[in-house]
């Protein structure tokens, strides 16, 4: 969701935990798990269950109770990691993306010791794209992924921003971090992007674009 929240999505590369307290949010598909909250102790039992069984798609765990108590007992077990990038419009109505590790992405990176996180969303899409006249906007949303790092079991949550371009000028892909195109796509033209980026940036998108409509 953008601006509200009434559901958490939480993508383990391609599948998902969805959490939410609305259950007319809730859309079973085919190989998807459905769990109402009822305690820690299960709902812990039910996260181990799926992070170890592929064949669940998507587990959808509805609360009746307050939803950010149910994130917190969800997001405790797991080192937290703060990052923070854009979504970036410029006037012909194109959006920015970079390519990097075969995937289209759009660009992030890491918050910073001691910074602010609109600062870091904005001088992460400076150095991967090289951008110019680029004015921040708004929070949009964030988006969370878990994956583990070093025998850890991470969870980074994602702070995206709306902003806006007036230069579309040559673009500078910051190759010392693997980035090997930086381009602007016009929003007619975002299906073969779309079929070639992350479960998470297409989510954000698709959600981003139809809140702008």
């Amino acid at each position: 969701m953008i601006n509200e929240r009434q559901i958490y999505k939480v993508f383990y590369n391609n599948r998902s935990i969805i959490m939410t307290d609305k259950i007319n949010l809730i859309s079973l598909k085919s190989g998807d798990d459905y769990y109402e909250f009822s305690s820690e102790k299960e709902f812990l039992s039910k996260i181990i269950k799926f992070e170890k069984d592929n064949t669940i798609r998507d587990l959808y765990v509805y609360t009746k109770d307050k939803l950010e108590t149910l994130f917190e007992i969800f997001s405790k077990r797991l080192f937290y990691v703060s990052a923070a990038g854009g979504v970036v419009r410029n006037e012909k109505n194109q959006i920015l993306f970079i390519y990097r590790f075969h995937r289209w992405d759009l660009p992030k990176g890491h918050v910073e010791k001691d910074e602010a996180i609109d600062d870091a969303a904005y001088r992460e899409v400076i150095e991967e794209t090289g951008v110019n006249n680029l004015t921040l906007s708004r929070k949009i949303t964030s988006t969370f992924h878990v994956y583990s790092l070093e025998g850890k079991r991470c969870m980074k949550e994602t702070h995206w921003y709306e902003m806006n371009c007036s230069d579309s000028s040559q673009l500078h892909p910051q190759t010392s971090e693997a980035i090997e195109i930086a381009k602007w796509v016009d929003v007619s033209d975002l299906n073969p992007i779309l079929i070639k980026t992350y479960p998470s940036i297409k989510d954000l998108i698709s959600n981003y674009l139809r809140k702008i409509k």
